[in-house]
């Protein structure tokens, strides 16, 4: 997925910090915390933390603030999710700095259609988030269809 890897799973956080005058100390703790705690887990890898670009509006498109994006190596991953939770408690529990912790979105999502590849390996220094779906699920085959074929 992210610079030639394609893992079965992808946990993402969005993020917002609730109190301006602590997003150093925030930021500080999920560097330094919780991304070296998932990590420890070993099935999360290579996880990445990029900021909004219109984060500065303060519009909806300016919100959630943070993007993490961690890669997961778990066949099983309804129970990755759990331990990710779990690990996500006990840091949860060492760190100070969540109280200013605004999350939007948690979850985990699973490698879904063929594999892309550009042929291009530059680094990755954008990541574009647009969560998508379908609102008829009897129609799910076609838009799965039409985002895999045409779309991507």
């Amino acid at each position: 997925m992210m610079e030639g890897r394609y893992p079965p799973g992808v946990y993402i956080a969005l993020t917002d910090c609730k109190e301006p005058s602590q997003e150093d100390a925030m930021n500080h703790w999920y560097d330094q915390t919780v991304i070296p705690g998932l990590e420890s887990l070993g099935f999360v890898r290579n996880s990445r933390r990029y900021v909004n670009v219109f984060a500065a509006e303060g519009t909806f498109r300016g919100r959630p603030k943070y993007l993490a994006v961690h890669e997961v190596y778990h066949d099983d991953l309804p129970w990755a999710l759990k331990e990710i939770h779990r690990r996500e408690g006990e840091l949860t529990a060492e760190g100070t700095a969540l109280q200013y912790l605004l999350i939007k979105v948690n979850t985990l999502y699973r490698r879904a259609g063929p594999e892309f590849r550009s042929g291009k390996t530059a680094p990755i220094q954008i990541v574009y988030c647009g969560l998508v779906g379908y609102m008829d699920r009897s129609r799910r085959a076609e838009f799965d269809r039409w985002y895999n074929e045409r779309h991507s």
